[in-house]
């Protein structure tokens, strides 16, 4: 199953989003702007 990853990047923080390839959303996550947040992203 292939899955796709968006990332909807702003100022203070990033929406991010997993896709099935029916194009449902199985995850998503909002992270900070911030070093702990780009470390949540790894």
């Amino acid at each position: 199953m292939q899955v796709y990853l968006g990332i909807d990047y702003s100022q203070n923080k990033h929406d991010m989003a997993i896709l099935n390839e029916a194009e449902a959303v199985i995850a998503q996550q909002t992270i900070g702007h911030s070093q702990d947040g780009f470390l949540k992203l790894d």
